[in-house]
């Protein structure tokens, strides 16, 4: 329900004239009016908090009655008069049939739109909103602005909120005038105060014994270190418990092939087992039984498929990476040929792995041999591999940006892909739609990028591999629906760039593991790690679940889970310690609806 035409125009005119008046005497803020003499929200806003936020400002109420330096009529001050009792917090709202209800104090408030209806400002319902709650004439109104939290809500959560209306109704316990509001607006605010205050006293005995431990818990090796210390303490058990040279040897040769090294591309197909053979003509769309196929068959029906040009060869390497375009220059310079024996292998790149038909390589005899077929390595001998390497180089930055980019909004338009690439490195339309384009198309379909290309209203745009997953099997309108929703819920919000922090980082989610919140929450589990879990790892495994389910949003319940799933069984004391712990880290962790920005991020900077 909204107020009447009339009703809304004088509510507006008392009002504003109240705000710019309280405004005057607080010295709240210069940027109230705008150049056209108009109220901004934003900043009026902060004048309302000013005057209604607490008591101690109301005065001013009282004191714009006794000067009425507007010259009101004694109807327009005893209205304004009334305003003395607003109630300032934060609202869950949702809707009961007709009515908007704002629940306080156990009780519903029935509060009217000033020129539409409320829920249709909100990005959902149910919603928690920050405002003044006013009588005026008949009605129960909100001061000119609201403020929505910029988070989701969980099934649990909704579940509260809609018992706690279904009580408030079945018992009565429902203001729909302003008269009534009026009336019991002092005795609402006292309620909240004494269970706030009740709240405080428990919830500081709870505090007093938070850190108690537990039997099934104990301190764990990395409590009380540093980030820093930390960081150095977990690599260093990383290191400890890594493969041995033999174990790296042996995981590292099941890639690999066995014999006599094959020398030319032909018998290079030799050396393939069935099995792959399969694999390339069903992708290549080999007609007839392939699975019926012997192995002379499946070579003779997948060979004319082979690119085996210089183009081709070269397009192979081009679109396999920086590393695949730094392996075959290697092996080209070294003549087509690298041998690696056992004991030098320290890692998992310390042997080139087999890139058919570029490369084979072998295990025997201890040794590794990375073979390029010489009808190969003649087509390719004479390429510019710097000139190559520095290209791939370029791509595999731009690619990782975009793969930021998408990973921070969930959902982005290509023209913002090229803005965006462009304050990072010089990227011409050329270069995006010949050479970045294309290695897009290529990445999307795996988990290189993470995304994939879509369209929506005929603008292509690029898409977030966990969003992609959702539209999988949905047919064109669902699609659109899923895409256009969120696009609704980032309408509005100021675009977030890829910093350049983000970008030395390396992802979303190892950027927020650096965060003051993220620290908190594995500082608080490093103090009490279950007798059965990891020391080193169990903190840091629980917070990246718990920010990978937050980019959605995650509630206590669901958090509290995860928790439990990894073995951790909290008391109450230590209850109330996570829940806050996890709501900061919830709330620091960028959101797609937000258009990349976090919950805490978005509410500083709008307000909103």
């Amino acid at each position: 329900m909204i107020l009447q035409p009339k009703q809304a125009k004088r509510f507006y005119r008392l009002f504003d004239t109240l705000i710019v008046y309280a405004n005057d005497q607080l010295h709240v803020t210069d940027r109230l009016l705008s150049h056209y003499g108009e109220l901004d929200d934003l900043e009026a806003l902060k004048v309302v908090q000013a005057l209604w936020d607490g008591h101690d400002n109301r005065y001013v109420i009282a004191r714009f009655v006794d000067e009425n330096p507007y010259r009101f009529s004694r109807a327009d001050l005893k209205e304004v008069a009334r305003w003395e009792c607003g109630i300032y917090d934060l609202f869950n709202v949702d809707r009961r049939g007709r009515d908007i209800c704002f629940l306080y104090s156990e009780h519903a408030i029935a509060v009217r739109g000033l020129t539409r209806e409320i829920d249709t400002m909100l990005n959902q319902t149910p919603s928690t909103v920050e405002t003044v709650l006013l009588p005026f004439e008949n009605a129960v109104v909100y001061g000119m602005s609201i403020s929505e939290m910029p988070i989701g809500m969980g099934p649990g959560i909704l579940k509260v909120i809609a018992n706690e209306l279904d009580e408030s109704f079945a018992e009565g316990r429902v203001i729909r005038s302003g008269a009534d509001f009026e009336r019991r607006a002092a005795e609402l605010e006292k309620a909240a105060l004494d269970r706030e205050a009740e709240h405080f006293a428990y919830q500081t005995e709870l505090d007093m014994n938070a850190d108690v431990q537990v039997e099934g818990q104990h301190r764990g090796v990395l409590a009380g270190l540093s980030p820093e210390e930390r960081e150095a303490a977990v690599q260093a058990e990383l290191d400890r418990v890594g493969l041995d040279s033999a174990s790296l040897v042996k995981t590292v040769a099941k890639s690999c092939y066995t014999g006599t090294p094959a020398r030319t591309l032909d018998e290079s197909f030799n050396k393939l087992n069935k099995p792959f053979l399969q694999d390339l003509a069903y992708s290549f769309g080999v007609r007839g039984s392939v699975s019926s196929m012997n192995k002379a068959k499946l070579i003779e029906a997948v060979k004319p498929h082979i690119p085996t040009d210089r183009g081709s060869l070269l397009g192979m390497v081009r679109t396999s990476g920086t590393s695949a375009v730094r392996d075959v220059a290697k092996l080209v310079a070294a003549g087509g040929e690298l041998r690696v024996r056992d004991e030098e292998v320290t890692s998992h790149d310390s042997v080139i792995l087999p890139m058919f038909p570029l490369m084979l390589t072998y295990h025997r005899d201890g040794v590794f041999t990375t073979v390029m077929p010489s009808d190969v390595l003649a087509k390719l001998s004479d390429v510019d591999w710097n000139g190559q390497l520095e290209r791939a180089e370029r791509i595999d930055k731009s690619l990782k940006i975009v793969d930021l980019l998408v990973d921070l909004h969930g959902i982005v338009y290509l023209d913002e892909v090229l803005d965006e690439l462009e304050r990072h490195l010089t990227c011409d339309d050329e270069f995006f739609s010949v050479e970045l384009l294309p290695a897009i198309v290529a990445a999307s379909g795996g988990a290189a990028i993470g995304c994939v290309l879509d369209t929506l209203g005929g603008d292509p745009v690029l898409v977030d591999y966990g969003i992609a997953q959702r539209l999988d099997g949905a047919s064109g309108g669902e699609r659109d629906g899923i895409l256009f929703d969120l696009l609704d819920q980032q309408e509005g919000k100021p675009f977030r760039s890829v910093s350049d922090e983000l970008v030395a980082t390396g992802s979303v989610n190892a950027w927020v593991m650096k965060g003051s919140e993220a620290r908190a929450l594995m500082a608080y589990l490093d103090e009490h790690v279950p007798d059965e879990a990891d020391d080193y790892f169990f903190a840091e495994d629980v917070t990246a679940d718990i920010i990978d389910l937050s980019r959605d949003f995650v509630n206590p319940v669901e958090a509290l889970h995860i928790i439990e799933d990894y073995g951790f069984m909290p008391t109450e004391a230590q209850l109330k310690r996570l829940i806050d712990l996890v709501m900061n880290l919830a709330n620091a962790v960028p959101k797609w609806t937000n258009n990349g920005w976090s919950p805490m991020e978005l509410h500083e900077m709008t307000g909103r």
